[in-house]
């Protein structure tokens, strides 16, 4: 019998990269959202594509439910399932916690476990914090990471454009569950895996923005590409990988293949190649007509990284 899976959350994420990992293990899913337009529309279409990088054909998802997350269905589709999901971002989960009290409530004695996949420092803590003592009892937290871009191909699409990710890492420090599932192996130290993916991408992704502005690019991907762009992310990493290192204790060629990829990823112009369909853009309103020397600035900036007192091998 197929592992039942809760997805709240049917944006990009929950529905374009969670639920392409979990039908691929073999799970029978439903989607849970406050959009009900958008409820609507997946209970109308019955299935989607998926574009995930250059593959072909088209990953389908398809063969699930659909509800409001205000309908009586949603919250016992969560009391009978064997696993919850959230992809509504951090700021949002404390919305959830009378939704999942409620459903934990019909559930009875049994645990619900809740893996919070979202884009934050914490945010089984956030989670947790808002359902009180239920985190404590029947509700059991936990959280993922993700690492995959997943947007609409256009406005008001169902279909989704996906990087080529195929893992979904969970934290298991507390070892309140372990999952059936392939694609989403069991992580330890889970909580220096967040801070190092917020250090390295958003550092690197700070760099690609900025320069890319300066040099008039206007699609990311386009100018994480540009040579002299990705000469000052190399030159970057340095001195941002021994730090990590250092302070977090990461071997050294670990990091620099987490770098790596995170570059990879920002580079890829497959999977995003339109203004439109970027969500990785730069500001309009960023302003460099001023008479600094906004490059030498920025390679006095690198130079003063590398010298912070950082010892030991780059990585």
């Amino acid at each position: 019998m197929s592992e039942r899976v809760v997805i709240i959350g049917a944006g990009g994420s929950g529905r374009g990269f969670l639920a392409r990992l979990l039908q691929a293990d073999g799970a029978a899913l439903c989607f849970v959202d406050q959009d009900e337009r958008l409820i609507r529309a997946l209970q109308k279409n019955g299935c989607y594509r998926i574009q995930v990088g250059e593959q072909t054909p088209r990953t389908v998802i398809r063969d699930y439910e659909a509800f409001p997350v205000s309908s009586e269905a949603a919250i016992q589709r969560v009391a009978e399932t064997d696993w919850v999901f959230t992809s509504v971002g951090e700021e949002h989960l404390a919305e959830l916690a009378p939704f999942l009290k409620q459903a934990s409530q019909k559930r009875g004695e049994r645990s619900l476990p809740v893996i919070a996949c979202e884009n934050g420092i914490a945010p089984k803590v956030t989670l947790r914090k808002a359902l009180g003592e239920s985190a404590e009892q029947n509700i059991l937290v936990t959280q993922g990471v993700i690492f995959c871009t997943s947007i609409p191909v256009s406005n008001g699409s169902l279909d989704i454009l996906s990087e080529d990710y195929s893992e979904q890492p969970y934290d298991v420090d507390e070892a309140l569950f372990q999952m059936p599932f392939a694609h989403f192996p069991a992580t330890r130290n889970f909580a220096q895996l967040l801070q190092r993916k917020i250090y390295t991408y958003n550092c690197l992704s700070a760099c690609i923005a900025y320069l890319g502005a300066y040099l008039g690019y206007t699609v990311y991907s386009q100018a994480a590409n540009d040579p002299q762009v990705r000469r000052y992310c190399d030159h970057l990493s340095v001195g941002l990988n021994r730090a990590l290192c250092k302070n977090m204790g990461t071997a050294p060629e670990e990091q620099k293949a987490f770098a790596e990829q995170a570059l990879k990823k920002f580079s890829n112009p497959a999977d995003f190649p339109t203004r439109e369909n970027n969500p990785l853009l730069f500001q309009s309103d960023l302003d460099f007509t001023t008479s600094v020397d906004f490059a030498a600035f920025i390679e006095n900036g690198f130079h003063s990284i590398l010298k912070f007192g950082f010892s030991g091998s780059p990585c």
